[in-house]
């Protein structure tokens, strides 16, 4: 049955009433987590959380690429998004993206790179597309709820076509593919089920980067680590 969160709406559409997520599961908290009126979940609406204490500097106007359809993008914000969905409408490789160099501002992955088979190749490619002073924005499932990436080679669809199941290890993984780049790591929270996790920020540009760090220390979001790949 739908539940109505007393006073706590969905950071995306303002929704007040929740359903039972994917398979009927609840929050840790045992409350539903899916907005009745917009669909999104908690990784929807903690991502949504970082994007509302952007600077509009950072996306207006700006060309963004998205991997998967999902609601957690202010699309609004954007000059413009292509949505890209796997073997869907406007279908790209993540491994070799037919796209020129630099041609977005932003590219964007929640909850994609789990499902390439090469996640070093898509995070080159992405951060190729997104030229020196784009910006690449990743989650994963629940990194930090262990410390080692576990890669098993293949997708197993027991677990979603997952690749591999990511850890805290993340950013130090995909370093080999981003030479002399920056990342961020940030906690994202959702006022509804009372959940956080972990999102990922990478940029070419260290001004960028640290326009990024600036806006969520202002904002008093957790910025786990700065760091930097140099060749």
């Amino acid at each position: 049955m739908p539940e109505t969160m007393g006073a706590k709406a969905c950071l995306i559409c303002g929704g007040t009433t929740f359903v039972a997520g994917p398979l009927g599961r609840l929050a840790a908290n045992g409350q539903p987590p899916r907005c009745a009126d917009c669909g999104s979940l908690k990784r929807h609406r903690i991502v949504r959380h970082l994007y509302d204490v952007l600077d509009d500097r950072l996306l207006a106007g700006g060309k963004a690429l998205q991997f998967s359809n999902d609601p957690a993008a202010p699309a609004e914000r954007f000059g413009s998004v292509e949505i890209s969905v796997h073997g869907g409408d406007n279908s790209l490789d993540l491994t070799a993206i037919d796209r020129p160099d630099g041609a977005y501002d932003w590219v964007i992955a929640n909850h994609v790179i789990e499902h390439v088979d090469d996640d070093l190749a898509a995070l080159a490619e992405m951060l190729r597309i997104a030229g020196p002073d784009g910006i690449v924005k990743i989650t994963a499932p629940s990194p930090s709820t262990r410390l080692v990436t576990t890669d098993w080679g293949y997708p197993d669809w027991a677990d979603h076509g997952h690749y591999r199941i990511y850890g805290s290890d993340l950013p130090f993984r995909l370093a080999s593919a981003v030479p002399q780049a920056h990342g961020i790591q940030v906690i994202g929270n959702d006022d509804v089920t009372g959940r956080w996790d972990v999102a990922y920020f990478f940029t070419s540009s260290v001004e960028i980067a640290n326009a990024l760090a600036l806006c969520f220390r202002v904002a008093r979001v957790p910025v786990l680590a700065a760091l930097e790949y140099p060749n």
